[in-house]
């Protein structure tokens, strides 16, 4: 699968981010760094987030760069095992939902009850399994990332992911089937514990042909591209093209 698109950065208008970078910018890093299609996927926040609007100011911004294909996503937040942060018709005006579960470090997201391996493991399951059956999602981000766990116990991720099996694998993949919704493979991948506690569950993804996405989750300039750091672990696992995940473009007012 060539590394050509990355379809996980944010720009200002996410909370998490610097604000001393323009989304012009980010796209002029873009293009150095050889990608012919990118995507912006800001958080989504209840209170103040105008999809519409964001759209547009995407949009505005992508005319200007007409040689690259940018798209207007959105990283919504699980707040709970099968509850999303919005519904699909608040959704509706962007060009592919990419889904966290879970964020734990969100106050609004459940927590495990305990921190122990064994229950983050199936906490962490539990919210992949119901991810996988909704329709309207597009793009699990960071999947199996216990990070965001990690102020509350030491995280061992090869043993985290020791506990799963390949028949649990298979009935997460079959939803991911069932809904055409892609894995992505995150910039995590270049430090050696995530890539090879993932590379099971990925191999077993390409083996069924679930869809892969690509994302530096560039929250600043520098972060930009980041996701080619992992490109020897990536192309080991061999993924042709044709699982590629790609966008479809909406227009402004939201419709295909």
């Amino acid at each position: 699968m060539k590394l050509t698109f990355d379809y996980h950065n944010h720009t200002p208008f996410s909370h998490c981010s610097k604000k001393d970078y323009t989304i012009d910018e980010m796209l002029q890093r873009m293009r150095a760094a050889g990608y012919g299609s990118v995507g912006f996927s800001d958080h989504y926040y209840a209170d103040e987030t105008d999809p519409a609007a964001y759209v547009r100011s995407i949009r505005a911004v992508a005319a200007t760069m007409p040689d690259m294909e940018v798209f207007a996503g959105v990283e919504v937040d699980m707040l709970w095992p099968g509850h999303l942060g919005a519904d699909a018709k608040t959704l509706t005006p962007y060009d592919y939902v990419a889904v966290a579960c879970p964020h734990w470090h969100n106050p609004h997201v459940a927590r495990p009850v305990r921190y122990t391996p064994e229950v983050l493991a199936q906490a962490q399951y539990d919210y992949l399994l119901s991810l996988a059956e909704i329709p309207f999602v597009d793009v699990v981000v960071h999947p199996f990332t216990f990070y965001s766990a990690a102020g509350y116990i030491p995280v061992d991720q090869q043993a985290l992911m020791a506990c799963y099996t390949t028949e649990d694998f298979d009935r997460l993949i079959d939803g991911l089937i069932k809904n055409r919704i892609a894995i992505e493979l995150h910039a995590n991948l270049k430090k050696p514990d995530y890539a090879l506690s993932l590379s099971p569950f990925i191999r077993r993804c390409v083996s069924r042909g679930v869809h892969f996405s690509l994302g530096s989750d560039a929250h600043e300039l520098r972060w930009v591209g980041s996701i080619l750091d992992a490109r020897d672990v990536i192309e080991s696992f061999q993924i042709p093209d044709d699982l590629a995940f790609h966008p479809e473009k909406r227009n402004d007012a939201g419709t295909v």
